[in-house]
């Protein structure tokens, strides 16, 4: 018990008093800034709009009423996040408080600054809305950023030694989805979760495992200032809640009442600051929504009993392994981490998976438009120990050539990530679709492309070629996207378009009585993946030169659901597809012609039959 709870020791103390390490850091940190300011400096844009508007209506307007807030963006703003009046006449911001928090001192220090520049003539305008206003919450994330992979550095190092932990937190620095949301979108709450995460853990990790209760409550307003950020953060939490159970159940079996009575104090002090660490956003609810506690996007924004989990991983719509492939080096060296820490390994495993779940049953798995699975943001840390135990049992089993490769590891894997930051940019890569990784890479699917699939969505797509008797290649467009998805692919397919929901089966496309269309003789293929199981109604628009009798059979995945009867002319045929049919991802419907003629279709149109609560196209 003793050997899983304490700390380890350092693996090795090669640092020497002033860590040349953090040079390197704030070099990096230099550098990074320097682009930022030229691509996003002066910005704030996307879902930071929202986290912006409660510090510009908390310092300037000394309240949370958003209405001049929000009628300072365009738009977009409005047609993408649709907010309403509340009960409190205040108008809904579905986003959190935390990052404003965070900002705050930035922001009014770019306030102070813009009186004195204004007292020299500056003409700035002091509104709140300004560029210096804009700056300071932007280099403020880049900050916090750097912070954050200081304390990754230092937990690393305990562990492994200067060396891999610095190649580990430069590796996850430049070849993670961080990097984007450092530079390229600062103004985004992720740069400032993965801070917060990685303090909790940080000082979870110091104290462990005699904390004082001065400590244990310093760990709870931690826990609440991680929250503030990002609700789904308190499921970090398990660390301490692991440890203190093993405590709790090995004083238990000692029969230490006083010692099991000290640790539920301990427990019950945590949890109370970290209730007092949350108030900001509960007053905030309060003022806003009327209740101290709510569910700002509604009920519908979580599907319990709808999770996607393989495709927040390894799916091309921002699956965490597709798109940050370095994190499969990590996961190997997660598995290493075990002999050197028992307890962290399992409490960040279970942290992980809490989170993955979580993550597969928002209704927008897929987190919007933006780069990579931004929504593990708070898992940086353990990615980076992951390849420092790499890196580091590499050093001791290779020694000459382990420098080379931890140089060639964050080379490369940097170089990839930058690459696709570069076509996302470019519009190359959609910021909130499936890709089509063989366009991205510009390589043949008729090659070994085609036999592979993209080698980061591994295992997922092979899985998915022996289920569906399909190409790897395949897995790239067809997981991901859905036909209740306004976006990809929309309630619509129009089959003498883009094949992507067609399978065997269907001709090539032509025209039949001014309309374009595919035609089938016995039998043919439509994939239709699902992102909620309710009840649809298809409509299909078709036409057959001698229609069968016996109509056209339908079944869904291997079960009939009922028959069409396609005349002479272009009709549309109604069918209804029950949602015991179905099930969330992809769905085969098999069209069965008994006839000898052939049967062509020109779409095929999907309407919910009920009232299903949509979630957001772009955002959290």
């Amino acid at each position: 018990m003793s050997k899983f709870i304490i700390r380890p020791k350092p693996v090795l103390n090669e640092s020497s008093p002033i860590d040349a390490s953090y040079l390197v850091l704030a070099v990096l940190l230099v550098v990074l800034g320097v682009v930022m300011i030229t691509n996003a400096g002066f910005r704030v844009d996307s879902d930071g709009s929202n986290y912006f508007a409660y510090l510009r209506s908390a310092v300037f307007d000394r309240d949370l009423d958003f209405h001049n807030e929000f009628a300072h963006f365009n738009k977009a703003f409005w047609t993408t996040y649709q907010p309403k009046e509340t009960v409190t006449g205040h108008l809904t911001n579905v986003f959190s408080v935390g990052p404003a928090v965070l900002w705050a001192p930035f922001y009014l220090a770019a306030h102070l600054f813009v009186l004195a520049a204004n007292f020299c003539g500056a003409g700035i305008k002091p509104d709140g809305f300004s560029s210096p206003y804009l700056l300071s919450i932007n280099l403020a994330s880049l900050f916090y950023a750097f912070a954050g992979m200081c304390l990754v550095y230092k937990i690393s190092r305990g562990y492994f030694g200067p060396r891999p932990a610095l190649a580990a937190t430069v590796t996850v620095w430049l070849a993670t989805f961080i990097t984007y949301y450092t530079v390229y979108q600062p103004y985004m709450s992720h740069a400032l979760s993965f801070f917060t995460v990685t303090l909790f853990i940080y000082y979870w990790h110091a104290t462990r495992p005699a904390r004082t209760p001065r400590q244990w409550a310093l760990l709870g307003l931690m826990a609440g200032l991680m929250m503030l950020v990002r609700w789904q953060n308190g499921l970090i939490m398990i660390f301490p809640a692991i440890e203190s159970l093993m405590l709790f159940s090995h004083t238990i079996r000692l029969k230490d009442r006083q010692a099991a009575f000290s640790i539920l104090k301990n427990s019950i002090l945590f949890l109370v600051f970290t209730v007092v660490g949350f108030l900001p956003q509960m007053a905030a609810w309060k003022v806003i929504y009327g209740g101290f506690l709510t569910i700002p996007q509604g009920t519908g924004f979580l599907r319990w009993s709808e999770p996607f989990i393989s495709e927040i991983l390894f799916s091309s719509r921002h699956g965490l392994y597709s798109w940050s492939p370095v994190v499969y080096i990590a996961t190997i060296g997660w598995l290493l981490f075990f002999k050197r820490d028992k307890l962290f390994f399992f409490s960040g495993l279970a942290a992980f998976l809490l989170m993955t779940y979580v993550n597969s049953v928002i209704s927008d798995w897929w987190a919007g438009w933006g780069f990579g699975m931004r929504r593990f943001d708070g898992f940086i840390l353990l990615f980076a120990l992951g390849l420092a135990a790499v890196f580091y049992k590499l050093r001791k089993s290779w020694p000459k050539g382990a420098a080379v490769v931890m140089i060639s590891t964050v080379l490369f894997f940097s170089g990839y990530n930058c690459f696709l930051i570069g076509r996302l940019n470019s519009g190359a890569v959609h910021r909130g679709g499936p890709v089509d990784w063989s366009r991205v890479l510009q390589v043949s699917k008729n090659g070994i492309y085609g036999y592979t699939g993209y080698p980061f969505s591994f295992p997922a797509n092979i899985i998915f070629s022996m289920r569906f008797k399909l190409s790897p290649a395949r897995y790239d467009t067809l997981v991901g996207g859905f036909i209740d998805d306004p976006y990809f692919y929309g309630n619509t397919i129009r089959f003498a378009g883009e094949p992507t929901l067609l399978g065997r089966g269907w001709s090539a496309p032509a025209t039949f009585e001014k309309a374009a269309g595919r035609t089938m003789k016995k039998e043919a293929l439509v994939y239709a993946p699902v992102r909620t199981i309710t009840n649809f109604e298809m409509v299909v628009r078709c036409i057959s030169e001698h229609p069968p009798a016996a109509g056209i059979s339908i079944y869904a995945n291997g079960r009939e659901i009922g028959k069409i009867y396609p005349s002479v002319r272009w009709n549309e045929c109604r069918l209804k597809l029950p949602r015991q049919y179905i099930h969330a991802g992809i769905n085969t419907l098999e069209f069965i012609n008994p006839g000898e003629s052939n049967f062509t279709v020109d779409y095929l149109k999907f309407s919910r039959l009920e009232i299903v609560p949509d979630w957001k196209t772009k955002g959290r």
